[in-house]
Formats: structure tokens, sequence, C-alpha cells
């Protein structure tokens, strides 16, 4: 009778540590997910403003053109 018991506990043991890890498991890519659409985001970021300096530099090149 107590190896029924035994196998049992052995079992529940065995699942709640697969249970642990998996959550475990999940918590770490969750922060990798969000890591990476923060990285992305000041990327995105760091474009635009790379793009508004292109503009403002062709703006002062036709501001300044000679009048001919």
């Amino acid at each position: 009778m107590p190896n029924i018991y035994l196998n049992k506990f052995i079992w529940l043991y065995i699942s709640i540590n697969l249970l642990q890890s998996a959550i475990g498991y999940y918590r770490q890519i969750l922060v990798i997910m969000t890591n990476t659409t923060k990285n992305i985001s000041k990327i995105n970021d760091f474009v635009r403003h790379k793009n508004k300096l292109k503009l403002g530099e062709k703006r002062a090149q036709y501001r300044f053109l000679p009048a001919v």
C-alpha cells in the first residue's frame, strides 16, 4: 500500500517541478520580449531623429541658395 502513495508523491513532486520551470522560462521570455520592444522603440526614435536632421539640413541648403 505505501508504495502507491510514494508513487503519487513522486509524480506530484515531478509535476510541481516541471510547472515551476515552465513558469520560470515564461517569465524569462517575457523579460526578453519587453527588452526587445524597448530597444526597437529606441531605434525607431533614433531613426526619426536622424530623418528630422536630414530634413533640416536640406531646408538649410535650399534656404541659403543664391538668388539668380
